[in-house]
């Protein structure tokens, strides 16, 4: 079992360069998931990145680390997602209905 200190990142990014440096590792990181790829590698993802290695290890101190950051950023956009849903809900719908009488509202 991983512990909390294995998968939290090594530091935040303070500057927007630095934030935007993490972005680029974590759409790389996406890319690649999404592209099918089934092992990837810090290495596959500087190399998408078009960055260094070491660029991630600034961040991250493994790719078990940037897998979380990276499910917790989706995460993040499916509680908005649903919120926004549940805000254009009509008050007096019961919420199974909203949910299961909508079969293609999760699919892209």
């Amino acid at each position: 079992m991983t512990s909390d200190r294995a998968i939290a990142p090594r530091r935040s990014p303070r500057q927007p360069r630095s934030a935007a440096r993490v972005q680029k590792i974590m759409r790389a990181y996406e890319r690649l998931l999404r592209g099918g790829t089934t092992k990837i590698s810090t290495h596959h993802i500087a190399e998408e990145a078009g960055i260094p290695v070491s660029s991630i290890y600034q961040y991250f101190p493994n790719k078990e680390a940037l897998a979380f950051a990276m499910y917790q950023e989706w995460a993040g956009e499916a509680k908005k997602e649903l919120r926004r849903m549940r805000e254009g809900a009509a008050p007096t719908e019961d919420w199974r209905s909203y949910l299961f009488d909508r079969p293609n509202m999760f699919l892209d």
